[in-house]
């Protein structure tokens, strides 16, 4: 957990001002005593300059020692236990057969499998909502703009969460680099911890984002999989196994009944207002104003053709110092006046290749490297 999320917010914008390299502090700032400084030795006898030393058998890979008698490395993970395994000592996540780290500093952090899962569990569920669209574009709608919002705006907020999260991943390695090269800096070593914990702030923030994205589809994807399967008789269904409220039945029946504009209204009020809200709730908590905010915020936009971004309507981010649990009525009014009526608007050879873009979008990789200065 951040303390300081100011302090934070200098560090990222020192790092992209200025770059990795000038974020430390200058060389005669923080240099250990003369018996504190590593050994150099000589080409030939040991330590970097070779990437083997016969004596001990031990091999140097860069930003790691390995022991081939035991078969494991014994130094620990550049990058600690940011890289999202609990054993310090294992290499790319203990899958060896799925992933190579040939310079010491990839780890998991650059497979990141929990984001891997993540994003591919998005992309699942996006992709269900597509096939049900299609398969009746009229009655259907919420899943057609379900599937554009998911691959327009929710999987590029877990995108750019990754991004942001191996920024600091890398700012910590470049820490523990000049640590290793220099000895002990308190500056440095203060500000790889807070790299870290920034790092892990985020991986939290990606986690809640798909925890959301799995609400409304165990809540709306579960009805509309009812509904496709059993009509009015599926949702009644779960009401009587006490799987849905009763007041979800309205919206069904204003769809069955023809009128799916209202009904696809209600049942995206009840995402927002009812579904999303400890989400929400636990963004604020978490990380106030940050990244997320932003991006659900200020910078929101729908991807709908002509329609006005969070900000245009509102002239102010979701989250801010005047609304900090991201108000749900603010959300839905935005919604409600702006994207629906948007995608109301467009015509149904629109909305399919609306549809079909986002599937594009989500066949499209993920966050997959460093980025470096």
């Amino acid at each position: 957990m951040i303390q300081n999320s100011s302090s934070i917010r200098k560090l990222t914008t020192s790092r992209r001002r200025t770059g990795v390299a000038d974020s430390f502090p200058a060389s005669n700032s923080c240099v250990p005593s003369r018996r504190d400084r590593p050994c150099r030795p000589k080409r030939g006898t040991c330590g970097r300059n070779l990437s083997f030393v016969v004596r001990t058998a031990q091999q140097n890979n860069l930003n790691r020692w390995y022991d081939p008698k035991v078969g494991r490395w014994i130094s620990e993970d550049p990058i600690g236990f940011a890289a999202g395994d609990s054993n310090l000592y294992r290499y790319v996540g203990n899958s060896p057969t799925n992933a190579t780290d040939p310079n010491g500093l990839q780890s998991v952090a650059q497979i990141d499998p929990t984001y891997v899962q993540q994003r591919q569990s998005l992309v699942n569920i996006y992709k269900q909502y597509a096939a049900l669209y299609k398969k009746d574009p009229v009655k259907y709608q919420w899943a057609g703009l379900a599937t554009h919002a998911g691959a327009q705006v929710v999987t590029q907020i877990l995108d750019r969460l990754q991004d942001e999260k191996l920024r600091f991943l890398d700012v910590a390695v470049q820490s523990r680099m000049y640590l290793d090269k220099h000895g002990m800096c308190l500056n440095v070593a203060e500000r790889r911890q807070m790299a870290l914990r920034a790092a892990a702030v985020y991986g939290e923030m990606q986690k809640i984002v798909t925890q959301m994205a799995f609400r409304i589809f165990n809540d709306i994807g579960k009805q509309f999989q009812a509904y496709d399967q059993g009509g009015l008789g599926g949702i009644q269904q779960l009401i009587d196994n006490d799987q849905l409220d009763q007041g979800a039945l309205q919206a069904w029946q204003l769809i069955d009944g023809g009128k799916v504009t209202e009904g696809t209204a209600l049942l995206t009020q009840r995402e927002q207002v009812q579904v999303l809200n400890p989400g929400y709730g636990q963004i604020n908590k978490l990380a106030p104003f940050s990244l997320i905010g932003r991006l659900m915020s200020s910078e929101a936009e729908s991807g709908l053709p002509g329609c006005k971004t969070f900000r245009e309507v509102f002239d102010k981010g979701l989250f801010s110092d005047t609304n900090p649990n991201a108000d749900e009525n603010l959300r839905w009014l935005y919604i409600s006046r702006h994207v629906l009526t948007t995608w109301g608007n467009m015509s149904q050879q629109q909305q399919m290749a609306t549809v079909d873009n986002a599937l594009n979008l989500l066949n499209s990789p993920g966050v997959t490297t460093v980025p470096r200065p």
